[in-house]
C-alpha cells in the first residue's frame, strides 16, 4: 500500500481516491474516461499547491506501449515543486493507444506544462529514443524518466536537482525506486522488490562510508548537466544502457551520485518468469560493446560492483524480506544455469524480449 506525500494533490483531485491505495488502481485510469469530471484541475496546480524551485529543466520520457501508464506519469509531473520548462516524449513506435493518451494529456495541461511529442512510426529501441532526447533538449539540466513510474512525492525531482547545486564535477545523479507488487504470488515482482531493498541498503552504506556507487546502482531516474548529456551518443541496439551511461560519465571525469530517497514508484506489472530468465542470462555478463568502448575501465567498474562484497547487506535484507529474497535466489539460480547451458541471445527492444530460435 502507498501513502501519498503531504501535498496530496492527486488525492485531493480525485485521481487517487484515498490517501492509501493500491497503485494498480491509479495506473489503470483511462484519460479518455472523463478525468476532468473527477475534479482534476490542471490549471490551478501551480498557484495552489507548489512552491517552484528555480532550475532550467527538461524532462525526457522514452515510451513504448504504455497506454495505461503514460498519462498518470505526465499528470504527476504537474505536482513537482521544480519548474519544468518542457517534457519531451519519444513515442517509440507504440502499437497501442499510447500516442492518443499523450496527445490528450498534452491538450488538457497545455496551460501548465509544455509537452513535445516525437512520434516514431517504427520501434527502434531505447538507445535511439534516448539519443533523440539528448539531441532535442537544450536545457541546463535534463532528467530522464521511464514511462512505467509515477511520482507520488512532490519533491522527487527536487531531491535530484539540489545535488547539482554548487558542484560542477557532478555528471550523473540517479534516484532510487519503490517497487510495488500486485500479487503476493508474483515471484518476479518479489525478486525485483528485493533488489530494490538491497539497492537502497548498499547505497546507504556506501554513502556513509563515502564510497562511490556501484555500476549497477543507476536507479530509474537520471539527471544530467548539459555538458554531459550533449556528449552522450548511445550505440544502436545497446543493452545495459544504464551501465553504458554510467561509464560514459566516469570517462568524462565526472562524478556519479545516487540519491536513494528520490524514489519514483514503479508500476506493478506481470513479467513472465521466462522473460526474467532470458533477460538476466544476457545482462549478467559484461557486454562486449562496453568492453570495446571503455576497455579496462568497464572491467574495473564491474569488478568493484561484485555483490559478494555486499554479503552483509544482502544478509540483512534477506532477514527482513525472506520471501522476496528466496524469490530472487531462485530466479538467479535458474538464470545462471540456463545461461551456462544454452547461452541465449535475447533480441527485441527495451520492452519486448524474445529468444532467437
Amino acid at each position: 500500500m502507498l501513502t501519498l506525500g503531504a501535498n496530496g494533490f492527486l488525492a485531493k483531485r480525485g485521481i487517487i481516491p484515498n490517501t492509501k491505495c493500491d497503485p494498480s488502481e491509479f495506473f489503470h485510469i483511462d484519460v479518455n474516461h472523463d478525468l476532468m469530471k473527477l475534479g482534476f484541475d490542471p490549471y490551478g496546480i501551480m498557484k495552489e499547491d507548489i512552491i517552484l524551485m528555480n532550475h532550467d529543466i527538461i524532462v525526457g520520457i522514452p515510451v513504448y506501449n504504455e497506454e495505461k501508464n503514460i498519462s498518470p506519469l505526465l499528470f504527476s509531473l504537474l505536482e513537482q515543486n521544480v519548474k519544468i520548462r518542457e517534457v519531451i516524449v519519444v513515442n517509440d513506435g507504440s502499437t497501442d493507444r499510447t500516442l492518443n493518451r499523450i496527445t490528450a494529456v498534452k491538450e488538457e495541461i497545455k496551460h501548465s506544462l509544455s509537452i513535445k511529442i516525437i512520434n516514431l512510426k517504427e520501434n527502434k529501441g531505447l538507445s535511439n529514443a534516448l539519443n533523440l532526447i539528448f539531441k532535442e533538449a537544450d536545457s541546463e539540466h535534463l532528467i530522464i524518466l521511464p514511462s512505467d513510474v509515477i511520482l507520488l512525492e512532490h519533491d522527487t525531482l527536487d531531491k535530484i536537482m539540489t545535488r547539482f547545486d554548487g558542484d560542477s564535477d557532478v555528471g550523473l545523479i540517479c534516484g532510487g525506486s519503490k517497487e510495488e507488487i500486485s500479487s503476493s504470488f508474483d515471484v518476479v515482482a518479489r525478486a525485483s522488490r528485493f533488489v530494490s531493498f538491497l539497492f537502497e541498503k548498499v547505497l546507504k552504506e556506501r554513502i556513509k562510508g563515502k564510497r562511490k556507487p556501484p555500476i549497477w546502482a543507476t536507479g530509474v531516474v537520471w539527471g544530467f548537466p548539459r555538458e554531459v548529456y550533449k556528449r552522450l551518443q548511445l550505440p544502436v541496439g545497446l543493452y545495459r544502457v544504464d551501465a553504458y551511461i554510467y561509464l560514459c560519465t566516469i570517462s568524462l571525469n565526472k562524478k556519479v551520485i545516487v540519491v536513494p530517497e528520490a524514489k519514483p514508484v514503479l508500476k506493478p506489472t506481470k513479467t513472465p518468469v521466462k522473460v526474467f530468465i532470458y533477460r538476466d542470462s544476457r545482462t549478467s555478463s559484461i557486454p562486449k560493446k562496453h568492453i570495446e568502448v571503455f576497455g579496462d575501465l568497464v572491467k574495473r567498474e564491474f569488478k568493484e560492483s561484485d555483490l559478494k562484497k555486499e554479503f552483509k547487506n544482502f544478509a540483512v535484507c534477506f532477514v527482513q524480506h525472506p520471501v522476496d529474497g528466496l524469490s530472487w535466489i531462485m530466479l538467479k539460480t535458474i538464470s545462471y544455469i540456463y545461461g551456462k547451458v544454452s547461452k541465449p541471445q535475447v533480441t527485441g527492444t527495451w520492452r519486448t524480449y524474445e529468444v532467437n530460435k
